[in-house]
């Protein structure tokens, strides 16, 4: 009997004896074709049931692996209570961020960087209350001890360890009244607060800018590549308030497709730029602007000679010669 799609087939883990029920997908198909046997996987706590479908339709245990295995998650579709576990072979930056998208019923686990069995237990013990508030589009954050938050905007739910814990409560109560508001009037609240009393609400930076992913960044579904600039652009900054140029950094970055950068042909570009560049410790940028000088040319071919963690001062740079009107930064005319 061929794999026939919408079809319901039961594993049964040789482990815990565990059932799982489950409706088959165009990509069983290709995979069985590819394979000898499409590449599912179920969570199941303490370990990873491996199974699939045969060409003929059969249900087939692979085996039994580690949740802490990221790489199992590129080469598998692995789920957890019917929601696909996306992950990358290393984390992208320094975070420990799981995200769960009730629309696309997806546990995305590229943002975290801690132990992958522990954020799952959690996930796992929370996918009721997740799935009752999804039928809302509300806001909220609450702590759930050990520096951790979970946070809710409209169909995201994060799941987020916090660096910085001193008076977390309090940061949370703050923020809660203003969750609603757009990034700009977040951190437009923030920088009203006293400075007498911002020791008071030393979360606040870090969780703004875990605001402005969960707002402006997640939810465009970024490429890798895109999402980890990102991250690296935050993670030396996130003790700090986001301000304006951050924000409209990160608009460029999710963009720089569509953003052209017009280069002048000056004599001087060397000479003017050049100390921009010492200031910000990367002379090698000033090379990678003079070699296009005179031209127009996508952010993005411009990013692609940097590294990720090097996009932040890379962007700083473009902004200080954008100012002495050696560049123009400018979104592409359709």
């Amino acid at each position: 009997m061929p794999i026939i799609t919408g079809q319901v087939v039961v594993f049964k883990c040789p482990q815990c004896g565990r059932r799982e029920f489950y409706t088959v997908r165009r990509e069983d198909i290709d995979e069985a074709l590819s394979h000898e046997v499409s590449r599912v996987g179920f969570f199941h706590g303490d370990h990873i049931l491996l199974c699939g479908l045969n060409r003929l339709g059969e249900p087939v245990t692979r085996g039994i692996d580690s949740p802490n295995k990221r790489d199992l998650y590129s080469s598998n579709r692995i789920y957890a209570e019917g929601f696909l576990l996306v992950c990358t072979e290393n984390p992208l930056g320094n975070f420990q961020i799981a995200l769960v998208d009730t629309d696309q019923k997806v546990l995305d686990l590229r943002c975290f960087a801690g132990d992958l069995s522990s954020i799952l237990l959690i996930f796992w013990g929370e996918i009721d209350s997740i799935l009752r508030e999804c039928s809302s589009r509300g806001y909220f954050i609450i702590p759930m001890g050990a520096n951790l938050i979970k946070m809710k905007i409209n169909h995201l739910v994060a799941f987020i360890k916090i660096i910085e814990g001193r008076n977390l409560d309090k940061s949370i109560e703050f923020l809660s009244s203003i969750l609603e508001r757009d990034v700009d009037a977040i951190i437009s609240a923030v920088n009203s607060i006293d400075k007498s009393l911002r020791d008071s609400y030393k979360s606040l930076p870090e969780l703004i800018w875990y605001i402005l992913l969960l707002k402006n960044v997640f939810p465009m579904n970024p490429p890798v590549v895109t999402l980890s600039r990102v991250m690296h652009y935050i993670e030396n900054r996130r003790t700090n308030v986001p301000n304006k140029a951050d924000v409209e950094n990160i608009e460029l970055i999710l963009r720089a497709d569509g953003t052209l950068v017009s280069i002048c042909s000056k004599s001087e570009l060397i000479q003017l730029s050049k100390p921009v560049a010492v200031l910000l410790g990367h002379v090698e940028f000033v090379d990678l602007i003079y070699d296009n000088r005179g031209e127009k040319i996508s952010l993005e071919t411009l990013l692609r000679n940097i590294k990720c963690e090097h996009v932040g001062p890379f962007l700083d740079f473009l902004r200080e010669l954008e100012k002495r009107k050696l560049v123009g930064i400018s979104p592409k005319k359709l």
